[in-house]
C-alpha cells in the first residue's frame, strides 16, 4: 500500500518514487515523512500563488472601474477572475480564513449567507453590481484579504524553511 501511494505522489510531483522502507531502514522513516510534509506545504504554496495571481486581477478590476469606469475589457476581466476565484477558492479558504481578522465574516449580499471578505470582493455576478452595492467597506476588504495573504504566505515560507532546516 505504501508503495502504490509513494510511486502516485511521484506522478503527481514528477518526482521519482521512493524506495519502500525495509527493516534496515528504520530509522529513515523520518525523513521521508519530513520529505512528505514538504510537498504538501509547497503545493499549498503553489494553490496560493495561483489564487493570489487571480485575486490580484480581480482586485485590479475592481479599482479600475471604480476610479476610471467600467469598459467591456474590466467586465470581461472581472467576471473570468470571479469565476476562477469561486471554483478554486476552497483550496485555500481553510487555510486563510486563519489569517483573516474576526470580524472579517460579513453577511452575503444575495442570500444573506455568511461570507469572508475574500467572497464578498466576488459576490455580485458582474462589475456593475459589485460596485453599486458596495457598502463603503471595499478597500477595507482588500487590506483585510492582501494582509491575510500575506501572512498565509509567509506562514508557508516558514513551514518549509522549517522542513529543509530539519533534513
Amino acid at each position: 500500500m505504501r508503495a502504490g501511494a509513494t510511486a502516485f505522489l511521484g506522478r503527481i510531483t514528477g518526482s521519482p518514487p521512493l524506495a519502500p522502507p525495509t527493516v534496515d531502514m528504520a530509522p529513515a522513516k523520518a525523513p521521508v515523512k519530513r520529505e512528505s510534509m514538504m510537498l504538501v506545504y509547497e503545493k499549498r504554496q503553489e494553490d496560493l500563488s495561483d489564487f493570489c495571481a487571480h485575486y490580484e486581477c480581480l482586485v485590479e478590476s475592481l479599482c479600475t472601474a471604480a476610479q476610471k469606469g467600467i469598459v467591456e475589457r474590466l467586465e470581461s476581466e472581472y467576471f473570468a477572475e470571479r469565476d476562477w476565484i469561486l471554483t478554486h477558492y476552497f483550496l485555500v479558504r481553510h487555510y486563510l480564513a486563519a489569517f483573516l481578522p474576526k470580524d472579517a465574516v460579513e453577511v452575503g449580499a444575495p442570500d444573506n449567507e455568511p461570507q469572508d471578505a475574500f467572497q464578498g470582493l466576488c459576490a455580485s455576478p458582474d462589475i456593475l453590481t459589485q460596485l453599486e452595492t458596495d457598502d463603503g467597506n471595499m478597500i477595507s476588504r482588500i487590506v483585510r484579504t492582501r494582509e491575510a495573504l500575506a501572512a498565509y504566505g509567509e506562514h508557508l515560507a516558514g513551514l518549509i524553511d522549517s522542513e529543509k532546516s530539519c533534513s
